[in-house]
């Protein structure tokens, strides 16, 4: 009796992305060469995980993480989201694509207008996308800005008068107002306390767990890698080395790269109970 597999479709599938920033000189600013900021990355992303990828810091990290939601043009390869290239994505469907697809930057302060109220901010993909009658939006903000942990009294407040790690949270709660199943961390604590990155963690696995989020985080930190995801992935060179499950990488790394990184890694640090 034959027994058929069903194979789980990830939420995300990267195929041989790479990225290329072409060189010109001379008069007429012709095209004179490449210089590659990363090649042929390939790996997935289940529903409800938390992958990490750990790049060298001054690699590209931001330039990959908006590539991987068409925030930026990759020069080759393609990028999935539940089955559909991103890239070849009806004008009429990308709304849809970006409240499923949000994106957390590094620097929370360059991330937000600083003109604006902080009800202003966290309300706008209620403007954009048309989820909400005006007169339930300042309910909406606040109720998100609890989710983040902070009082709704903020609302009222601009982005001068908060915490670098406030102003995080603020960017978070704009991210959930559309619901999205996926979130892109790009270094979100690399502008943070280190004694405020932590709670920010807690943080983004309470609302993991309660919001049913799928996670992708690219940092410079292996320890907050380790604090946080699932699987970790290691980049060397602009390529991607390993990738495998945490305490599989850190028992039994099989990169050279990898080994060194591990090696190198202080265990006492960023641990959670």
């Amino acid at each position: 009796m034959e027994t058929s597999t069903k194979t789980v479709q990830p939420l995300l599938k990267v195929q041989k992305l790479g990225k290329q920033i072409p060189i010109r000189s001379g008069l007429f600013r012709r095209q004179v060469g490449n210089i590659p900021i990363y090649t042929n990355v390939s790996f997935e992303v289940q529903a409800h995980e938390t992958v990490a990828l750990v790049m060298p810091p001054k690699s590209g990290k931001s330039i990959f993480s908006r590539s991987l939601l068409q925030l930026e043009d990759a020069s080759s390869g393609q990028v999935l989201f539940n089955g559909k290239d991103v890239s070849k994505v009806r004008r009429g469907a990308q709304k849809l694509l970006r409240q499923q697809m949000q994106i957390i930057f590094d620097d929370p302060y360059l991330a937000i207008n600083p003109r604006l109220t902080i009800v202003d901010i966290v309300s706008e993909p209620f403007r954009i996308h048309n989820l909400a009658k005006r007169s339930n939006v300042l309910a909406l903000v606040k109720d998100l800005l609890k989710v983040v942990g902070l009082n709704p009294y903020v609302a009222r407040r601009f982005p001068y008068e908060l915490s670098g790690s406030q102003r995080q949270r603020v960017v978070l709660a704009r991210a959930l107002a559309t619901k999205p199943s996926f979130l892109l961390l790009d270094d979100p604590l690399a502008k943070l306390d280190p004694l405020l990155a932590r709670p920010f963690i807690t943080l983004l696995k309470d609302i993991q767990q309660s919001h049913g989020l799928t996670y992708l985080l690219v940092s410079s930190s292996l320890a907050e890698a380790k604090a946080f995801a699932d699987r970790i992935g290691i980049f060397h060179n602009g390529e991607l080395v390993e990738i495998a499950n945490t305490q599989t990488l850190f028992s039994n790394p099989q990169h050279p790269h990898t080994d060194r990184l591990v090696a190198q890694f202080p265990f006492d640090d960023w641990q959670f109970d």
